[in-house]
């Protein structure tokens, strides 16, 4: 009896044994039911985050394609405008011709105006046959330095804007036609260009040698020029001058050494003035399509230095005027003098327009200062200066602009 009762206890302990085992066989299924579950769940928030990351970095590669790695804008590259594709934006000035590769700039004073909102720089590039200066004006300021265009094609910075401001650029040509054909071609900046500046409601046409040309205006004490367009600036001269302080826009058609006969040139104005330009093309003729409310001539001084005959001389005269009045109708005609060595023709040309009907005709002379303290003898800016003073006083005195 004692053993099974021994035997009994032992009995009784198996079963206790059997199921703490199975019990924690049961927990360890559990527990790795559990396990797998989590980490399936772990395992899915990590792929889901994965695919997230991968969305957005395709986005941001999608939206700043050109930005570089350091997260900097690329700046944008100007835009190139040929003047012929946007002859709508501009403003011309002076007797010019439409070319191919741009639009003819030979006389002087010519040149484009026009208005634009840009950012940083504004270029323009032209084609002078020749060393070619040039005047820009900002909104209405004259800026204190020439521009310089060698003989080959050439970008001139116009200006730098750092503003959204709308600007408008005047650019002109310094230099005369003898002395430098040129073409511009095209405008580069970044922006956007508005409705060109409207035409002055007057226009001046001056006819003329080199006194209307500028020449030796920056020479001093009339020492001997050493470079003619180098020491040239007709945008500085009596003519434009004359123009720009009554208001209105202007043609300069000068050309040193020419005269109505007798001059330094081998053909006289006759040949000169109804040409589109001369120098470019002797075989094509100028349209004269705006006619002037004033046109102003200053000749004389060639003829008289050269010796031309009382007779021909009065002869050029009376062609020229008809001339003008046959393209303009009777348009009222200034005739000036005296700035240089032309006092012995004035006589002559004062007796034409006594017989063709004077200011009761429309035909006026005005007598200008004398000034041969310039290069070779010619005016100097301030000889210029008071021309121009002299001359709009005139014409306002005469009413020629009412």
């Amino acid at each position: 009896m004692q053993f099974y009762r021994q035997q009994c206890e032992k009995c009784d302990a198996y079963p206790n044994h059997a199921t703490a085992f199975i019990s924690i066989l049961f927990v360890g299924l559990i527990l790795c039911v559990l396990f797998v579950s989590c980490n399936n769940q772990v395992n899915n928030v990590v792929d889901s985050d994965s695919v997230l990351l991968e969305e957005s970095t395709a986005d941001d590669v999608t939206d700043n394609a050109d930005a570089p790695i350091d997260g900097t804008m690329q700046p944008v590259k100007p835009t190139t405008y040929m003047l012929n594709d946007i002859v709508e934006k501009l403003k011309i000035h002076g007797r010019t011709e439409f070319l191919q590769g741009g639009i003819a700039c030979d006389f002087t004073a010519s040149g484009i105006e026009f208005s634009l909102q840009a950012e940083g720089e504004v270029a323009l590039t032209v084609t002078p046959t020749k060393d070619t200066f040039f005047t820009v004006w900002v909104d209405g300021v004259r800026m204190e330095e020439r521009l310089f265009a060698p003989a080959r094609q050439t970008d001139l910075i116009l200006a730098s804007f750092s503003d959204q401001r709308v600007h408008t650029i005047r650019v002109l040509k310094q230099t005369e036609a003898q002395f430098s054909l040129c073409v511009l071609n095209s405008l580069r900046f970044v922006g956007d260009m508005s409705d060109p500046p409207r035409d002055c409601k007057k226009y001046v046409e001056i006819i003329g040698d080199s006194i209307v040309c500028g020449h030796g205006i920056l020479c001093l004490n009339g020492e001997k020029e050493q470079g003619t367009a180098l020491y040239e600036d007709g945008t500085l001269g009596f003519a434009y001058l004359t123009a720009e302080t009554l208001g209105a826009d202007c043609s300069i058609v000068g050309c040193s050494g020419i005269g109505i006969d007798k001059g330094f040139t081998t053909f006289s104005e006759d040949d000169f003035y109804p040409k589109a330009s001369y120098y470019r093309d002797r075989g094509t003729a100028y349209g004269f399509s705006r006619k002037p409310d004033l046109v102003v001539i200053n000749l004389g001084t060639n003829d008289q230095m050269k010796g031309s005959s009382e007779m021909v001389f009065k002869a050029g005269v009376r062609s020229l005027i008809a001339f003008i009045r046959e393209q303009y109708g009777d348009v009222n005609i200034v005739w000036t003098y005296n700035m240089m060595r032309d006092n012995n023709v004035e006589p002559w040309v004062r007796a034409v327009i006594e017989e063709l009907g004077g200011e009761q005709n429309g035909l006026y002379m005005c007598k200008l200062n004398r000034d041969l303290q310039g290069g070779n003898g010619h005016p100097t800016e301030d000889g210029h200066l008071i021309a121009s003073r002299i001359l709009v006083s005139f014409v306002n005195e005469k009413g020629l602009f009412t």
